[in-house]
């Protein structure tokens, strides 16, 4: 989308008009506009966001409310406060309205630049794991919200403001796109996750939750080739994951031929293990220090990113690890 086909949008005028309202020359309040959602795309191409006119509209109305926060209105202890009302929300319908709000706020932030602020916010170990605990949770959370456009939107807010990891990261994109597969837009989920993963094709994370979305359909053979595709990546991280689907395609169909083959060729790796002791073993596949997991929940997601919940995940290995006392 280019400027022009910005400028012509229903609703451009109607958010020109209020951003103005703020005491912004209108010309100024137009450009700044353009120049945000040019940015979001550059920044994110491989969703295109300027297609999604939810999206658009809600980046829209985010500029507006920014220009109405005064710098002193954002304050840090409020962003940890959220944190701390999060991590004792009983449902979705009470953490939800506070993840908006933590996400607003860390964009604010960032868009004032305070990036003294932003650094504090992981000064100690302890803000650093509830923050990256709260990042990793917030696209499932949304994954369940009720309003679909406002949930990508906000995701698109997170991957727009933060700087993540590739694992979580991915995560975010794939819950973009499996989120129009929740509400049954089939289409726009397949189309979605064709252009992932044709900007990203050596993303197992991508690959993976594509793969997840055939086989909940049961299309099999697009699940062989996706299989396939992934293996070939080699990623130590997923290659488990594609075998372990692989696995249970060949019990519903009751044909084990390819899962047999794939598994001769890329599971070589369970015999090296089997030879390791059980010290190397923890320390092969646990991919973060162990004080990573101390507030992490069994039905919360593993703070390591695999977008599993802690206790299908590295709770295994920890387990293992205390009943061996290792």
């Amino acid at each position: 989308m280019k400027e022009e086909s910005i400028r012509e949008l229903s609703c451009f005028q109607q958010y020109a008009t209020k951003l103005s309202e703020q005491g912004i020359w209108m010309k100024a309040a137009e450009a700044c506009i353009v120049k945000e959602l040019l940015e979001a795309d550059k920044q994110l191409p491989e969703l295109e966001l300027l297609t999604n006119s939810s999206v658009v509209e809600f980046i829209m109305m985010n500029i507006v409310k920014d220009a109405a926060h005064e710098e002193k209105d954002i304050t840090l202890s409020r962003v940890m406060e959220t944190i701390e009302e999060l991590a004792s929300a009983n449902t979705e319908e009470e953490a939800l309205p506070l993840m908006t709000e933590f996400v607003n706020n860390l964009r604010r932030l960032l868009k004032k630049k305070r990036t003294r602020d932003i650094r504090k916010l992981t000064t100690t170990d302890k803000n650093y794991y509830e923050i990256e605990n709260l990042l990793n949770e917030l696209d499932m959370h949304l994954m369940n919200a009720s309003s679909y456009p406002w949930s990508q939107a906000l995701l698109v807010d997170v991957l727009r403001s933060v700087d993540l990891d590739s694992i979580t990261k991915g995560n975010y994109e794939r819950a973009y796109a499996d989120i129009y597969e929740m509400h049954e837009d089939q289409e726009a989920c397949d189309a979605c996750y064709n252009r992932l993963i044709k900007h990203s094709p050596e993303d197992a994370n991508i690959l993976y939750g594509w793969l997840t979305q055939l086989w909940q359909r049961r299309d099999y053979d697009a699940c062989y080739d996706m299989i396939t595709r992934g293996l070939q990546l080699q990623d130590s991280f997923f290659q488990e994951m594609f075998l372990d689907i692989a696995r249970d395609i060949a019990e519903q169909t009751g044909d084990d031929s390819a899962y047999v083959q794939w598994k001769k060729q890329y599971g070589k790796r369970d015999t090296y293990k089997q030879n390791l002791t059980d010290t190397q073993v923890n320390k092969v596949q646990l991919p973060l220090d162990t004080s990573a997991y101390t507030d992490a929940k069994p039905n919360k997601p593993c703070p390591c990113g695999s977008g599993k919940k802690f206790k299908a995940c590295c709770k295994k290995i920890l387990d293992k690890t205390e009943a061996q006392g290792v």
